[in-house]
């Protein structure tokens, strides 16, 4: 994966989403960034369970950032530093000098018409009923498909993929950072929805899904079908 360092400046702004995993754990919390200081800064998680809220991580910890602004995803670290006074759930972190922007271009994208079931989240944080829709192409790393309406980006979805080949479907939390609007041949109105999984694939779904996607590959060059 290609990787672009952007100081931290450009990026950090309250409202903007923010995923945070410490060292150690298995555990990805959503939120959001709240304030911005001269050497920290504040992410509510007001989602977080009471009891990781609790239960926090030990000071200087090793917190992973993931930033999700202006369509594209970041990475970025800090110590843990402390977390506020209940009843607000907010963690206090180093705040980065430079995030890297994370771009797929190590990995190859194929035009794949995919059926695929789309989770969205709704005010109370759980998801929605699942609504079916078509992939328009994937990669090791991300995917775009189709949707009637448009989503507010950035949102984390749910997503179900099937027909992989060698996998009868394929779960994954994803990241929706791009939805564009679209005319389709019809003279209707479409979206085109970009999503990165690439926070949320451990090793052996990787390689899981790359080996799909490398058969995807050679069956779209077999048709002829361009490859970006």
């Amino acid at each position: 994966m290609s990787q672009q360092l952007i100081p931290a400046e450009t990026v950090l702004r309250p409202g903007v989403t923010v995923k945070v995993q410490a060292a150690g754990s298995d555990t990805v919390h959503e939120g959001v960034l709240e304030e911005i200081g001269k050497l920290f800064i504040v992410v509510a998680l007001d989602d977080m369970p009471m009891e990781d809220y609790i239960n926090a991580p030990e000071p200087e910890t090793r917190i992973e950032l993931r930033i999700i602004a202006d369509s594209a995803l970041y990475l970025a670290a800090g110590g843990y530093r402390g977390n506020a006074p209940l009843p607000r759930q907010m963690w206090f972190i180093d705040r980065p000098d430079f995030v890297v922007r994370q771009q797929q271009r190590e990995y190859v994208r194929v035009p794949a018409l995919l059926p695929i079931r789309v989770r969205t989240k709704n005010i109370y944080g759980t998801f929605n009923d699942a609504q079916e829709t078509t992939s328009l192409d994937i990669s090791g790393g991300g995917l775009c498909f189709a949707n009637e309406a448009p989503l507010t980006v950035p949102m984390t979805i749910g997503l179900i993929i099937e027909d992989l080949p060698g996998l009868e479907t394929f779960p994954i939390t994803a990241d929706a950072v791009r939805c564009q609007t679209v005319i389709n041949n019809t003279g209707n109105t479409v979206y085109h929805v970009g999503v990165t999984f690439e926070p949320y694939l451990s090793r052996p779904l990787r390689a899981r899904l790359l080996h799909a996607i490398t058969a995807l590959q050679r069956a779209a060059l077999s048709r002829g079908m361009g490859i970006k």
